[in-house]
């Protein structure tokens, strides 16, 4: 599978936009009337949310929450994906909202354009190269350790497997019996055995290949977790050791 070796630049940029997004809109709300003073807007936007006007708590709840959205993008999350998707609507849906004299009403405003500009990324993230990133972390390479092209014996819910390719924080176990496939987001125990001494922690199985494709066989990804200092050192130092004997390194 292709993978990024790097972060996507657009992600950045994306993850960018929307940090600066609540700035964007109050520089909107300044420059729409500059009868008032800044600091007269903020006093202003200060009174209705102590009022508990719904429009401008709203609002500002929506500003509020691209932070984590941006902190999620930059990440490559994927709740972040779906958050950018869901608040996208709702920050443009709330730009419509407008307060007239009869209460409020829905129109076209100068917040409706500057929040739609921010929509029109969306067009670039649905492509397959930005999605992808963050709808599967396997391709996500510039978060993963170095992955070794090494066979050791492993033990998986006690029973006797070997491994395809190992790093520091996790491994690819050869399972050619697909029943016994543990599901995506299982936890297994595994016991690894290294030369002169063993690991055993818990593992997440991040990926489940069913069928072997190409040069990649039938097996399981694990991450390792709930791992303690001394075990993650005593992998550390067999990692460095398989690479200086000239290991094959997969990426």
């Amino acid at each position: 599978m292709t993978g990024y070796k790097k972060k996507p630049f657009l992600i950045i940029i994306f993850s960018l936009i929307y940090l600066l997004n609540p700035i964007g809109n109050l520089l909107m709300i300044f420059i729409s009337n500059t009868a008032k003073t800044p600091i007269e807007h903020l006093i202003t936007i200060g009174k209705y949310i102590m009022i508990g006007d719904m429009l401008a708590i709203s609002t500002i709840l929506l500003w509020i929450a691209t932070f984590p959205l941006a902190y999620g993008l930059y990440k490559v999350r994927s709740w972040g994906w779906y958050y950018f998707l869901i608040h996208s609507v709702l920050i443009i849906l709330n730009s419509m909202i407008v307060r007239t004299a009869g209460g409020l009403a829905i129109s076209i405003t100068p917040y409706f354009f500057v929040n739609l500009l921010v929509l029109i990324p969306i067009g670039f993230f649905i492509r397959k190269e930005i999605r992808t990133p963050y709808l599967n972390p396997r391709v996500r390479w510039w978060e993963q350790a170095k992955r070794i092209n090494h066979n050791i014996k492993v033990m998986v819910n006690h029973k006797e497997y070997s491994t395809y390719d190992i790093s520091q924080t996790g491994a690819f176990i050869l399972m050619p019996d697909t029943n016994v496939h543990p599901n995506i987001n299982d936890i297994v125990e595994i016991k690894l055995i290294l030369d002169t001494t063993s690991v055993t922690c818990n593992s997440l199985v991040v990926w489940n290949k069913i069928e072997a494709n190409g040069h990649i066989p039938a097996g399981i990804g694990v991450k390792f977790i709930e791992m303690n200092r001394n075990d993650k050192k005593t992998i550390s130092n067999f990692i460095i050791t398989l690479i200086s004997e000239g290991k094959k390194i997969n990426r």
